[in-house]
């Protein structure tokens, strides 16, 4: 199972919405200090600011959790975190100070804190993931690169598309 799509002990305050868990592990900006983090199981000083990108683009790998978190994610505080262009960077319930003067994003005091960007290096895995999912064109394009089935054997990785390359 996919790190980006479980709750685990480390991060509690994963959300909980429509008894679908979400909880995304990617780099994100984040309130109210504007640097990236990425959380890991275990992370020390994690401050809550969760990506869509990492439960969304999960598809290929846990698809029994990343599809019903879609559109949970999509509706969660009533659309907050989606727009336009689809899914806003970030977002952090937890973050609820009202005080801070934020750029970018807005924050709510009983709902907290929504990044209002929209960064490729999110869109993209997104969509190239769940393009993957439908069609295996990544894992079909990939399993055709010598160097790289190689050097997955090499590091011990068997199964899936690499015991057909």
């Amino acid at each position: 199972m996919c790190k980006s799509t479980v709750r685990t002990p480390a991060r509690p305050y994963a959300e909980k919405s429509q008894d679908v868990i979400f909880d995304g592990i990617s780099t994100a900006l984040s309130a109210p200090r504007f640097f990236c983090s990425a959380a890991t199981r275990g992370a020390v000083g994690h401050h809550g600011t969760l990506a869509p990108t990492a439960a969304v683009a999960s598809i290929p790998f846990a698809p029994e959790i990343s599809i019903p978190a879609a559109p949970a994610l999509r509706n969660f505080q009533g659309g907050r975190l989606y727009g336009k262009y689809g899914f806003f960077d970030g977002f952090n319930p937890s973050f609820r100070d009202t005080h801070v003067s934020l750029r970018p994003g807005s924050v709510d005091e009983n709902l907290g804190w929504v990044d209002n960007d929209y960064l490729s290096d999110n869109q993209g895995p997104i969509l190239g993931m769940i393009a993957n999912y439908k069609t295996r064109i990544i894992w079909n394009a990939t399993r055709k690169v010598p160097n790289l089935v190689r050097g997955l054997r090499r590091a011990g990785f068997t199964g899936g598309w690499l015991s057909e390359a």
